[in-house]
């Protein structure tokens, strides 16, 4: 089960890599130029040591304004913690999403029950169901 999460989180951490790879190569003048794709990642850990790719999230997110990280916990916070911490619902979306009439593509990865719930949220708030990406892993409620 852990080993699904970390290779979705791996796959998001490339993609960012990319985006900031893409943004930084040099393109022919005819070409459109190059720019880094706003990207939020939302991450869900129990607590802050159970963060994976913690420290290259941040270095990304620290060295390229496009990208942003942000990190709810939902079991323990180190002392200071300014974070969310709760679990990922339908309030905390609607403060961290982009607004639906951006159109943005949102992709939700996690447990079953994180996912239908976040899945529902977005679409609750106006997003297209079509743009609403899904990556379930763990029981589907069926025999």
């Amino acid at each position: 089960m852990g080993f699904r999460v970390t290779t979705w989180i791996a796959v998001i951490a490339v993609l960012l890599r990319v985006s900031v790879a893409a943004a930084q190569k040099p393109e022919p003048a005819s070409a459109y130029p190059a720019r880094e794709v706003p990207a939020r990642l939302l991450l869900s850990s129990r607590s802050w040591d159970e963060v994976i790719y913690r420290e290259e999230l941040a270095r990304l997110a620290r060295d390229h304004p496009a990208i942003e990280v942000v990190h709810t916990l939902t079991r323990s916070a180190p002392p200071g913690w300014e974070g969310p911490r709760r679990r990922i619902d339908r309030d905390m979306l609607a403060g961290l999403a982009w607004p639906a009439s951006q159109e943005p593509l949102a992709y939700v990865c996690g447990p079953t029950g994180l996912v239908e719930a976040a899945a529902s949220a977005l679409v609750d708030l106006g997003h297209d169901p079509a743009r609403v990406r899904t990556e379930r892993f763990g029981p589907t409620g069926g025999p």
